[in-house]
């Protein structure tokens, strides 16, 4: 039976080591570690499971649901242009 290598497959769809480590507010040399030791210390494990849920959300967000939203409703995502007490103002999206 192959061993299986969760902790490639969480760091791969992290976006990598980095991505993680970035999301856990950890170095990156801990995420190397874990790979070199082939396992997640128990304390840590839940965290990087939720953190790559969590990265893998927020592309999809930017990836897929972002694109529909604005096809579907652009003039949510367009600048507003305005003026108050004789200045201009633009407030984005």
């Amino acid at each position: 039976m192959e061993k299986v290598n969760y902790v490639q497959d969480l760091i791969v769809a992290a976006g990598g080591q980095s991505s993680l480590a970035r999301a856990l507010g950890i170095k990156q040399q801990s995420v190397r570690k874990w790979v070199t030791r082939g396992a997640i210390s128990p304390e840590r494990t839940l965290a990087a499971i939720a953190a790559t849920i969590r990265i893998r959300l927020e592309n999809q967000w930017e990836q897929i649901l972002l694109p529909s939203a604005q096809q579907l409703c652009p003039q949510a995502f367009t600048p507003v242009k305005f003026s108050y007490k004789n200045k201009q103002y633009t407030v984005a999206p």
